[in-house]
């Protein structure tokens, strides 16, 4: 058939091809000009041909987050052509869409309709930003890979003009607000001393079993504790190894916060300053082990997936802001204990140093992380806070 010029200029041939086994596929092929539609349309008839049709056991009726995460997802992870940020930024896009595609068929996302309604959903809650990039992450990553497993003939994105309005990422609160030092004793001892297992009931459905949503919930614990006793970001705690984790002459424990997993691009030194946590820290690790501090749930060997850890953070945070009164935990969750540790040792911390190990500048911590080199100073002012509990 003729090649069809699409609304955004490039051209749609839409074809048939009859496989060795008999059977008869309709194919809709694009291209940025004719001549490359047709190219493209031969290419994919001659693998067609080539492969006997043969796509593994997907069908329609399949769900389509079992497609995300067993197809979708690993091309994306092992991708020799995305930088890092990009797979991080793409895998943060397949989070969105798996939470959107539940409960659906493929047969059921592939309607124009239904997909057009669940990308203005994720545009909605996570941006309008997002929501263009999972318009194009679906394309390709799902629905085009859909095609080449001969689930389904056309992909129902190509050339399609979605309004995904102006919203924008609701912004997190900033710093400038921190715990009172009883607030702060409060939180730390609550989550030194809780059980994982309290509060957690079996589900009721799903692959997930009790001892998964333990697991979780010993994560959210754990992280929690490593940024109180550090202010490190979530990225930056989620991304410890433990062969980062050094210690000094007199057996005081600190991070080391490599370039690429800086928030700043620049290599810096945290002091872990609450002694209690770091053997909270090396019990844990006695007991589930795994390379990273604060590993995945099910697999401490490999990185936590920021949604995943985000997600599941957010209600944390309301359970612990009730649990130990302390209302503030819920607005800025993550955010606070940069802030609070900034506060907490102003007067007995030069401000340089607070800021290097903090991971940013003098004047972005006087901006942003106050309420209004040798760590041995910080250390020391820990000490004697500890001893006046």
């Amino acid at each position: 058939m003729t090649p069809v010029r699409l609304p955004n200029g490039k051209y749609r041939i839409q074809w048939k091809i009859r496989l060795h086994d008999g059977r008869l596929l309709s194919r809709d092929t694009t291209g940025s000009t004719k001549g490359e539609a047709r190219a493209r349309a031969h290419t994919k008839a001659a693998e067609l041909l080539a492969q006997g049709g043969a796509g593994g056991n997907w069908k329609p009726s399949s769900l389509a987050t079992e497609y995300l995460e067993k197809v979708s997802k690993p091309i994306v992870t092992d991708s020799s052509k995305l930088s890092k940020n990009s797979k991080n930024r793409y895998k943060t896009v397949l989070a969105y869409l798996d939470e959107a595609f539940k409960g659906y068929s493929i047969a059921s996302v592939t309607r124009r309709r239904t997909i057009e309604e669940l990308l203005k959903k994720i545009a909605t809650e996570h941006g309008s930003e997002s929501g263009r990039h999972a318009k194009g992450v679906a394309s390709r990553y799902f629905f085009e890979e859909l095609i080449k497993d001969d689930v389904i003939e056309y992909n129902p994105l190509a050339g399609a003009r979605i309004d995904l309005g102006n919203v924008k990422k609701r912004e997190r609160p900033e710093g400038g607000r921190a715990l009172t030092s009883a607030e702060y004793d409060r939180v730390l001892t609550h989550l030194l001393t809780v059980d994982p297992a309290e509060g957690a009931d079996p589900p009721k459905r799903g692959r997930y079993t009790l001892e998964d949503r333990v697991a979780v919930h010993r994560n959210c614990i754990d992280l929690t504790l490593l940024q109180m006793a550090t202010g490190l970001r979530v990225s930056e705690a989620r991304t410890l190894l433990w062969s980062d984790v050094i210690e000094d002459g007199n057996g005081r424990p600190a991070c080391l916060i490599r370039a690429e997993n800086a928030k700043t691009g620049n290599p810096r030194v945290a002091a872990l300053v609450e002694p209690a946590v770091y053997e909270h820290l090396l019990r844990r690790k006695d007991e589930i082990g795994g390379q990273y501090v604060v590993g995945a749930p099910l697999n401490p060997d490999t990185e936590w997936d920021r949604f995943n850890a985000q997600k599941v953070l957010k209600g944390f945070y309301v359970e612990l802001a009730k649990a130990c009164e302390v209302p503030l935990l819920e607005t800025h969750r993550t955010h606070v204990w940069r802030t609070t540790l900034n506060t907490l040792y102003r007067t007995d911390v030069d401000a340089l140093l607070r800021a290097r190990t903090l991971g940013h500048s003098l004047d972005v911590n006087a901006q942003a992380y106050s309420d209004l080199s040798d760590l041995t100073s910080l250390y020391e002012a820990a000490r004697a806070r500890r001893e006046e509990r």
